[in-house]
């Protein structure tokens, strides 16, 4: 996995490749892809690197970095918009997808598979986007909406799923049951990681509390502590301890310090670092949803795979975006709203809840799996090299003066 990742950092330099604007995580999924079709015996490898617990942790560290890098400042104007995606815009894209895949017989499943499919795919996976905001310079009210909505649709979709696989599974918790859990996951997130958050930004900066690479590391190591104690979302108890915690801000004590040549360069060396520390996480994940990918999946399937995705990218999104446009239409401009309508990005997420389904023997699941995992294929490999054109197109890219 380090040769693949180190591969998947050195072909983006390369000119050629540069024309397609592909980003890594396109090229790590490919490659992850790839390797599993060539060589036979990767399973065994792809079954530890897609662990449960594993992905959680390296997804939640990119949620976690997702959040850090929000401001209250931009959270307060667009707040509206991001709420109405995150929560009524979830509810259409859902009925929409599951009806459409209902009405057009795709698969011929059941209406409540159907559905299931819909929820599972409603929420935009917010690694994928963090990842990509990376490497493309949006402004920040744009870039701050998609990771915002991407953070808080996932729960929104995770508490419709898991009553929908109640439902489907009815010898197990109860519907009523299950949604409390869902919802005690959910509130004990926000109310947890918001008390967390608020403490860590009263502690004093000291000595290597001043590096971000700490600050990052010990914040999010609680954040995950607490979530596992807690039994809450650990996605959400991410994000929200990283847009309250700010583990990336610089202090102004840290201004004070770092004058001399030494501290200048200790701090250089602080956010290389943590730089390499992303690109770590962020080549696991992808590499590993690559190597799941499943291969043996019949033709018929794998059209109906595609036929999902298209309708996910091209009718439930855009109609959802759109909905929430037209009832916040004073704070949500024209061209963020296309541009969100063209965000459709699905990841770990949704493959942890596919993966969840498989282990429960829910009927239909190895299709569902495949659903998702051709999903992330199309969306990543498809769809994140139109952003760039996309975003210069509509005049969202930060330019230069804005920095001055």
């Amino acid at each position: 996995m380090a040769v693949l990742s180190l591969f998947a950092y050195l072909v983006p330099q390369l000119p050629w490749v540069r024309r397609f604007s592909l980003p890594d995580v396109a090229i790590l999924l490919l490659l992850g892809v790839v390797t599993n079709a060539i060589n036979p015996h990767i399973h065994t490898l792809a079954l530890f690197a897609t662990h449960r617990s594993w992905l959680t942790i390296a997804a939640s560290l990119l949620i976690f970095y997702g959040g850090a890098e929000l401001t209250k400042e931009t959270m307060r104007a667009i707040w509206k918009p991001v709420i109405g995606l995150a929560t009524f815009g979830v509810g259409i894209s859902i009925v929409i997808l599951g009806l459409l895949l209902a009405l057009l017989s795709v698969a011929h499943l059941p209406l409540i598979t159907d559905l299931l499919i819909g929820a599972i795919l409603a929420g935009t996976d917010p690694t994928v986007l963090i990842s990509l905001l990376d490497v493309i310079a949006l402004r920040d009210r744009m870039k701050e909406m998609l990771i915002a909505e991407s953070a808080l649709n996932d729960p929104v979709s995770a508490l419709v799923a898991t009553s929908l696989i109640t439902l489907l599974k009815p010898a197990g918790t109860s519907l009523r049951m299950q949604i409390l859990i869902t919802v005690w996951e959910i509130l004990s997130a926000i109310g947890a990681g918001a008390l967390l958050g608020i403490v860590i930004t009263r502690l004093p900066q000291r000595s290597l509390w001043r590096y971000r690479t700490v600050r990052m590391v010990s914040v999010f190591t609680l954040a995950s502590i607490l979530s596992f104690f807690l039994q809450s979302s650990p996605f959400l108890m991410a994000f929200i301890t990283g847009f309250l915690a700010h583990p990336l801000q610089d202090t102004h004590s840290d201004s004070k310090i770092i004058q001399s040549e030494i501290a200048l360069r200790f701090r250089l060396y602080d956010h290389k670092a943590f730089d390499i520390l992303l690109f770590v996480v962020r080549s696991y994940l992808f590499l590993a949803l690559g190597l799941s990918f499943p291969l043996h999946a019949s033709m018929q399937d794998v059209a109906f795979a595609l036929i999902t995705a298209i309708l996910l990218i091209t009718v439930a999104r855009p109609l959802s975006v759109f909905s929430v446009k037209g009832v916040f239409h004073r704070v949500f401009p024209l061209r963020e709203a296309v541009f969100c309508a063209c965000n459709r990005q699905t990841g770990v997420i949704p493959a942890l809840f596919a993966n969840e389904l498989l282990h429960m023997h829910v009927a239909h699941a190895a299709y569902i799996d495949l659903v998702i995992t051709f999903t992330i294929l199309v969306t990543s490999v498809l769809l994140l090299p139109i952003f760039q054109p996309l975003a210069h197109a509509l005049n969202l890219i930060e330019k230069k003066d804005d920095f001055v």
